[in-house]
Parts: structure tokens; C-alpha cells; sequence
């Protein structure tokens, strides 16, 4: 989506090892570190999308290494436990009347 910021089908993919391109934008740009976890191109740029698409297609190496590094940017940065933690904290944050073992 283009108007979506961190998109957990991006991080999904990722997670799973899967050579990943996206739209170069501030939210993007904190989990795709282009030419090493991913390709980022041009916001909009349909005709850069398919350019990279095809680069990914023709250059197993590089499917590899963003594979390799995708997979390894999610468990490091994006822990869906502490992602968990971290909202909760929040919730009660907001809501201190909430109960404590949610």
C-alpha cells in the first residue's frame, strides 16, 4: 500500500526469507535497508518497481543475500513478543485501571 506505513505483509515476507522490494518512504526506509535487506525505489515509481522485480528475478545471489538479511533484520528489530510487551505497557499506560495480567 502506499499510503500504509511499516507494512506487516513487508515484515511478514521478510520473516519468512522472502527477497522483498518497496517504495522508498520514511516508513518503509525503517525496515528495508536498501541493497542489503531489500530493494527500495522511488515512491510511485512503477517503472522502478519493475526494474527491480526483474534484477531480483535474474540475480540469485542477490535473492539470497536479501533473503539472509530480511530474515534476520525482523527477529533482530521487529519482535512480535516485545512488540507485544510493548503495547500492553502502553494500554495501561492509558487505562491504569485495566487489569495487570492481561
Amino acid at each position: 500500500s502506499l499510503n500504509e506505513g511499516v507494512n506487516l505483509t513487508t515484515m511478514l515476507a521478510m520473516r519468512v526469507g522472502v527477497p522483498t522490494i518497496g517504495f522508498r518512504n520514511p516508513d518503509v526506509k525503517e525496515i528495508i535497508n536498501d541493497g542489503v535487506s531489500g530493494l527500495l525505489v522511488p515512491y510511485k515509481d512503477e517503472v522502478g518497481l519493475a526494474d527491480g522485480i526483474i534484477r531480483l528475478s535474474k540475480d540469485t545471489d542477490l535473492q539470497q543475500r536479501l533473503s539472509d538479511a530480511a530474515r534476520t533484520t525482523v527477529q533482530q528489530y521487529h519482535n512480535l513478543a516485545e512488540t507485544v510487551e510493548n503495547y500492553k505497557k502502553l494500554y495501561h499506560a492509558i487505562v491504569p485501571s485495566a487489569k495487570q495480567d492481561m
